[in-house]
């Protein structure tokens, strides 16, 4: 979910070259870079919409969006690299670049890896592992969104027990867009030009588009459409023809009306993306026509004002302290948050409400914190050696392969534990709704549930209800292991 940013301006724009009377643009470092920080800042808030949306935050029924915004932030970025490695050495070196991408993403995705199939081996129902297992598999090689897609763990069903690594599909269509978009760069440079890869960019974008919008008008199954690297394949062709693009986006807002075009613009985007992010859900049909499109072109927008004019007001908005912060802990924020919320629940907390949400934010937060600090930085920075492939190799199969086996499952008396049985005889003494009167309320989940099931089914049975009758149909019980084999109240889907 992250692509690493070195320095912009000059160096990073492909293509770039100053003309008589445009103003210089000193390049720009990571740190303490106003144009930089505001795309960290527009990471924060992609990883923001995608937590809140997962945690069920009412308004942000659009939040799965937020994936969106990173596949065009990582395209605009890696294209941004290896057009600026051609232009600075004669060559793109794919060892080069895979080696980084590999010590930027690796370890992390590693790390929750093992831990999540560690804790869920330790705690949760064993008739869910096999389905993990393959879950684990997939992540490893990066097909997790076709894993998902054809396995039947549908990110829009609602009823499926939802796998702790199902966040990590959007993963597996980066990793897969690094492993060809390198090779398109390279054979179209060679026997190209610059505008030639942009019309490749936009024609695939274009032809994405066209994909996802026949298939959904033929009835195909939405996860397949949401899943699927060729239908998802727009934001970051976007994000790519944007990095192509950018020298004469840049050179164009020398001109102070041309600048004012630019920033009016990429206000107007943030502002639809707001509106689409809270006003919009994952199945509506408009995103698989034409909608996700329309996303990925909004957030290349703001991009692009941000790009263009790094020390307007717009751009220091989005590097507003914490947003830089956050922004570049985003892929660790990612990564941990889904099995979190999974984990953290209401049996296992005894917190319910906005105190169960912060606990989850609280802890999500920790770990990405951890992770970046420990793990992610000292890697990229060299302090932290990591053994050469023939070593590490074998380690983490090894430790994979312990998580994944080894480990004995304690079956699923971990997860209801707490609950007296008098107060589950308590609840089921309660009386039923009259059978066959008014619509039927499926009820699922473990306490929680039992004890709106309850509730619910005193007011169907209540004769002042009778105007507005239902039957309530409870299939809540104590240790029910839908939510990830963990139990409590379900978070949303996973984008």
């Amino acid at each position: 979910m992250t692509a690493t940013a070195t320095t912009l301006g000059p160096g990073l724009l492909p293509g770039f070259a100053k003309r008589p009377g445009t103003p210089d643009i000193p390049p720009m470092p990571v740190v303490g870079s106003a144009r930089v920080r505001s795309l960290d800042g527009l990471r924060a808030i992609a990883v923001t919409a995608v937590i809140g949306f997962h945690l069920g935050v009412g308004w942000l029924s659009g939040g799965l969006l937020g994936v969106d915004m990173f596949f065009v932030l990582s395209g605009f970025l890696i294209t941004g690299l290896l057009v600026t490695e051609r232009d600075r050495t004669g060559r793109i070196s794919l060892k080069g670049f895979y080696s980084r991408r590999a010590r930027r993403l690796l370890p992390a995705m590693l790390l929750v890896l093992i831990v999540t199939l560690v804790v869920w081996r330790l705690t949760a129902d064993p008739s869910r592992f096999p389905g993990l297992r393959g879950d684990a598999t997939a992540t490893l090689g990066y097909v997790a969104n076709w894993h998902f897609a054809f396995s039947g763990q549908g990110y829009f069903d609602q009823l499926a027990p939802p796998s702790p690594l199902l966040h990590l599909w959007s993963l597996a269509v980066e990793e897969q867009f690094y492993l060809v978009w390198p090779l398109v760069v390279i054979i179209t440079l060679r026997f190209g030009s610059r505008r030639l890869l942009l019309a490749v960019a936009m024609a695939g974008a274009a032809a994405s588009t066209a994909l996802i919008s026949v298939l959904s008008v033929r009835g195909v199954d939405a996860n397949r459409l949401y899943y699927g690297t060729d239908t998802r394949a727009t934001a970051v062709l976007v994000g790519a023809a944007l990095a192509l693009a950018a020298p004469t986006l840049v050179r164009a807002a020398a001109r102070p009306r041309a600048r004012l075009a630019i920033l009016a613009t990429g206000l107007v985007a943030a502002t639809s993306l707001a509106l689409i992010m809270t006003h919009t859900g994952g199945q509506d049909a408009w995103l698989y026509r034409g909608g996700f499109l329309a996303v990925a072109l909004g957030v290349g927008a703001v991009i692009g004002a941000s790009v263009a004019a790094p020390t307007s007001p717009f751009a220091r908005l989005l590097a507003c302290p914490p947003l830089p912060y956050l922004g570049r802990i985003s892929y660790g924020l990612y990564l941990w948050h889904w099995p979190v919320t999974l984990w953290l629940t209401h049996s296992r907390t005894e917190l319910s409400g906005p105190a169960l949400l912060g606990v989850r934010l609280a802890v999500t937060l920790a770990c990405a914190m951890s992770s970046w600090h420990f793990l992610e930085q000292p890697i990229l920075r060299g302090t932290l050696r990591v053994p050469a492939p023939r070593i590490t190799a074998p380690a983490v199969l090894a430790a994979a392969a312990v998580a994944l086996v080894a480990l004995p499952p304690p079956g699923v008396a971990a997860a209801t534990a707490g609950v007296a049985d008098s107060d589950v005889a308590r609840l089921r003494t309660l009386p039923p709704a009259p059978p066959g009167q008014g619509p039927v309320m499926l009820v699922e989940g473990d306490s929680v549930a039992l004890t709106l099931a309850a509730d619910l089914a005193v007011a169907a049975a209540d004769p002042a209800n009778r105007q507005n009758a239902f039957t309530v149909l409870d299939k809540a019980r104590i240790g029910w292991l839908r939510e990830g084999s963990a139990g409590g109240p379900a978070p949303r889907g996973v984008p």
